[in-house]
């Protein structure tokens, strides 16, 4: 079921972007660590006005290696993060339509939405 979600999201952002799966670039692998490449940025947006950053990359949760990016949402209902700044980099490519993310939450079953959508 959530993979058939994920793959409709895929989709309605490619047709909603107007891009032809002809015209989407290479898949696009953020890792959120020093050597990374893809020219992400973490971006909160809420009504708290400018300087609002809540959300902060951050290494060695629970004893693993690696950085993630901790998502703290704003107040208001529409609040979130952007994490690419670059419009030609893209999530969603010719034979590629699902989007990965290992997810870490501190108490089972705890609701995630991801929106993917082309900024404009």
């Amino acid at each position: 079921m959530l993979r058939k979600l994920i793959t409709f999201i895929s989709a309605l952002a490619l047709v909603l972007s107007g891009a032809t799966a002809a015209s989407a670039t290479a898949p696009l692998q953020i890792t959120f660590e020093t050597d990374d490449t893809s020219g992400f940025i973490h971006t909160d947006f809420d009504d708290d006005g400018p300087g609002h950053q809540l959300s902060t990359l951050t290494s060695g949760i629970d004893g693993n290696a690696g950085s993630v990016l901790k998502v703290v949402r704003g107040t208001a209902s529409w609040a979130g993060t952007t994490i690419i700044k670059d419009q030609s980099q893209a999530l969603i490519a010719v034979g590629t339509l699902y989007v990965t993310a290992n997810i870490y939450a501190p108490v089972a079953g705890k609701k995630l939405l991801m929106k993917v959508e082309k900024s404009t």
